[in-house]
């Protein structure tokens, strides 16, 4: 199993990812790859139209769908 000592006591084994308890870290990049989106904010710095670093935050839903009184913008 991946992430538990190896017998030879060297440490955790680190030839396979260990399992994820969530969706990959990289959403922009899931369907098309790190070429496309990537490649895309690279340029786009190289050119001036956008500052480094950039931050991109998570994709909400249409505030409609999730309305709640909990949510944050709700309140």
């Amino acid at each position: 199993m991946a992430g538990r000592p190896d017998p030879a006591g060297r440490g955790p084994d680190q030839r396979r990812p260990a399992a994820s308890g969530g969706p990959p870290g990289r959403l922009p990049y899931r369907r098309t790859g790190r070429p496309g989106p990537g490649a895309r904010f690279n340029d786009m710095v190289a050119s001036g139209e956008l500052a480094a670093p950039l931050a991109i935050g998570r994709d909400h839903l249409d505030c409609g769908s999730v309305a709640s009184p909990y949510r944050e913008t709700e309140a």
